[in-house]
């Protein structure tokens, strides 16, 4: 499933302590992800959904990535996010970073990823590259 095929952009917002200032990211979802997760009953192989939606875990590193510590450390870093499904860690630590690469073994999920780069093109100041 191509991005062009893909579902509205989804909007998320995070409140990091150290400012008064939300930080908001939009990501790219892939059509049908949330369809596709609650249906994964009886054949779960068959269908791999995993980078589709975001993940409930999600938020916790995005804090991280937002925290003054986690800032001090990606100052001029180069990251490399395996397995980046909708890729909002990786394009949150792309405001810091010098070199982001986003990283999925699913080609439509590096589709969605392309899409999710162009949205947030203007806040992301490193150089950010999906990648099968």
């Amino acid at each position: 499933m191509a991005a062009s095929a893909a579902a509205p952009p989804q909007w998320f917002e995070f409140h990091p302590p150290s400012s008064t200032t939300p930080v908001r990211v939009q990501a790219q979802q892939a059509a049908g992800g949330d369809d596709q997760c609650e249906s994964l009953g009886g054949d779960a192989a068959s269908v791999d959904a995993t980078g589709a939606v975001p993940w409930q875990a999600m938020p916790l590193l995005c804090y991280w990535v937002l925290s003054e510590p986690a800032r001090v450390l990606l100052s001029g870093a180069r990251v490399l996010e395996l397995g980046a499904g909708v890729g909002v860690p990786g394009l949150l630590a792309g405001r810091w970073c010098s070199a982001v690469v986003l990283t999925d073994n699913n080609p439509d999920v590096v589709d969605t990823l392309s899409a999710s780069l162009d949205l947030n093109r203007p806040e992301v100041r490193a150089g950010v590259a999906p990648s099968p």
